[in-house]
């Protein structure tokens, strides 16, 4: 809910993963205030088979699956994951 979480980036996450190595797999992730899966700078990383709705529902400008690192990073895969509904309503 707006309002409820704490302001600036870090907030409204449904899943954060940090480190090297991390499998997220066959996961449900639904009705989520911004970024639905979030993972950062690590190698050997592996988003797969993970179902995804309504992301972005508080904060815009964010992602279901949403990445960053550096070109040093290898091994990051993201394969068959279905993402529907995503993104903040529109005020009215």
């Amino acid at each position: 809910m707006a309002g409820y979480g704490p302001g600036g980036e870090n907030a409204y996450y449904g899943v954060v993963l940090y480190g090297q190595s991390q499998t997220f797999l066959r996961n449900r992730i639904d009705r989520c205030g911004f970024l639905g899966v979030n993972f950062a700078d690590g190698n050997n990383m592996l988003i797969k088979n993970n179902y995804i709705s309504s992301v972005c529902l508080t904060k815009d400008d964010g992602a279901a699956i949403y990445t960053y690192g550096t070109s040093t990073n290898t091994n990051r895969r993201i394969v068959g994951n279905v993402i529907l509904n995503n993104g903040a309503p529109t005020p009215m």
